[in-house]
């Protein structure tokens, strides 16, 4: 049997608060679950996790920048709700990223697909923020 502290690899503990335990053993909620088998945590190895965290840390620092731009009424008063004008913005978004991904060359300085698939996450969030019931209504 696997010591629970360390596991069975080098280097990869399971001690509550590590990476691991902290990264993937909690579901979009926060809650805690089912922790993955040891088997499928040595499959996600370390430097990819640390990749995951930069996209996802930068795009939480840039939502959070504009989040304190616009404030929450932009969504949370949008025409037909704030569901609706984050289906608008996000529909938008993934009609721009086909534009640029359908025409080679296409003038993008304004907006790069990084920038574009970034909104698209945060959009994302804030939907489950929405739908949560956590966005502010003012």
């Amino acid at each position: 049997m696997n010591d629970k502290t360390t596991g069975p690899y080098p280097g990869v503990s399971t001690v509550e608060g590590s990476w691991v335990s902290h990264y993937f053993d909690r579901d979009i909620h926060g809650n805690v679950g089912n922790p993955l088998p040891w088997d499928s945590r040595v499959k996600l190895d370390n430097n990819f996790a640390t990749e995951v965290w930069n996209i996802m840390d930068g795009a939480g620092n840039l939502l959070l920048k504009k989040h304190e731009a616009y404030g929450p009424k932009n969504i949370a008063q949008a025409p037909g709700g704030a569901e609706n004008g984050l289906r608008v913005r996000m529909w938008d978004k993934m009609a721009r990223l086909n534009h640029i991904l359908e025409n080679p060359g296409v003038d993008v300085n304004d907006e790069s697909i990084e920038d574009t698939l970034l909104d698209l996450l945060n959009y994302s969030a804030i939907f489950l923020l929405v739908r949560k019931g956590k966005w502010p209504a003012s």
